[in-house]
């Protein structure tokens, strides 16, 4: 080979060379990134011992990280209060809606309860005898009462008259037969409280009477109700379909996860989701399994979290969870496909141009 022949193959490979360095500047290229991201469910359901006897359920949309359906039960002080499962070996599993989790016992509602209860049954016996009329006792001493005011009229009657005819013979004064007219007045007054009340006992007791008993029967109706409608709320059921959990956390009693659908967090470094446009699909990836999810399954979030002194944005993906599914709690690697790049863009990406 003579000098010209090699400075004819030097300047071929230096024009290859510089086609495809012009190439990789300018010509766009595909890219992919593959990123982290936790899988939960959609929806959860939890039971958590808050300290100090006290406890607390609630509902959670993962989907939009709210808490939903708080319920607290707080004791009483100086009250047994204790939770107990549904059935002796409760396991995880599958539950249905309603199912029955377990109860919250709380003495001071069992105790309330006993007292309404015998209250509103001594009412109800009380205006069971006001409407019957009283008794055969309380009738005959009425009837008593009555004899007595009357018999006692009619001797005040023959005292008066006897006042009259010393008064006209001026024997005694005009004091002293007002003195027993007045007296044969009153009695005649107790007659008829007597007879008044003979009346009432022969007739039972007056609608008044009767509608202050059963207003008082009303109102332990209604706080008997409302006893119970508390009661049925420390009942712990299922929420929705899904599977029931126990965590290895003193604190977490149970959970319900709703494992039909699923969410995916991926933090994604700031400074790279500005520039970051994605295309096609997204795929997430496990160690037994790969889902395509499409692009209008994917949310960014305008929310920020750190970590290891960067910001980082989170993306969101809703996805149907297949069978066998993602498992909850799980790190996955998720694919992003993104706009292609020229080699010039990503130098002036890196150099912060």
């Amino acid at each position: 080979m003579n000098l010209k022949q090699l400075i004819m193959e030097r300047k071929i490979t230096i024009a290859i060379v510089c086609v495809v360095l012009f190439a990789l500047i300018l010509i766009p290229i595909p890219s992919q990134i593959t990123l982290p991201g936790r899988v939960i469910p959609m929806r959860e359901w939890v039971f958590v011992a808050s300290g100090n006897g006290s406890h607390e359920s609630l509902g959670i949309d993962n989907r939009t990280n709210q808490k939903q359906d708080q319920k607290y039960f707080i004791p009483q002080r100086g009250e047994l209060f204790s939770f107990i499962q549904a059935a002796q070996g409760l396991r995880e599993g599958s539950v249905e809606k309603g199912d029955t989790l377990g109860i919250m016992h709380s003495s001071a509602y069992e105790e309330r309860l006993l007292s309404l209860t015998g209250s509103l049954q001594e009412l109800n016996a009380s205006l069971e005898f006001l409407r019957s009329g009283s008794r055969e006792t309380v009738i005959a001493a009425a009837r008593s009462r009555v004899d007595y005011a009357r018999a006692r009229h009619a001797e005040q009657v023959k005292e008066t008259n006897r006042a009259q005819g010393l008064l006209n013979s001026a024997i005694i004064s005009q004091q002293e037969y007002d003195q027993e007219a007045r007296q044969e007045r009153l009695d005649a007054i107790k007659v008829s409280i007597a007879e008044s009340d003979l009346g009432s006992a022969l007739s039972g007791a007056q609608s008044s009477e009767l509608k202050v008993i059963q207003a008082r029967i009303n109102e332990k109706e209604a706080q008997i109700g409302l006893t119970q409608e508390l009661m049925n709320q420390m009942v712990l059921t299922a929420p929705f379909q899904g599977h029931l959990s126990f965590p290895y956390n003193r604190d977490t009693l149970m959970t319900v996860s709703d494992m039909d659908s699923m969410v995916i967090y991926v933090p994604v470094n700031s400074s790279l989701s500005e520039s970051m446009d994605l295309i096609k699909q997204v795929t997430a990836e496990s160690a037994t399994q790969s889902l395509d999810i499409e692009l209008d399954q994917v949310t960014r979030l305008d929310q920020l979290v750190e970590g290891g002194g960067a910001e980082f944005n989170l993306y969101r993906i809703v996805f149907e969870n297949q069978t066998p599914g993602f498992p909850s709690g799980k790190m996955i690697n998720v694919k992003f496909g993104i706009k292609a790049r020229t080699g010039l863009s990503m130098i002036q990406s890196l150099l912060g141009i």
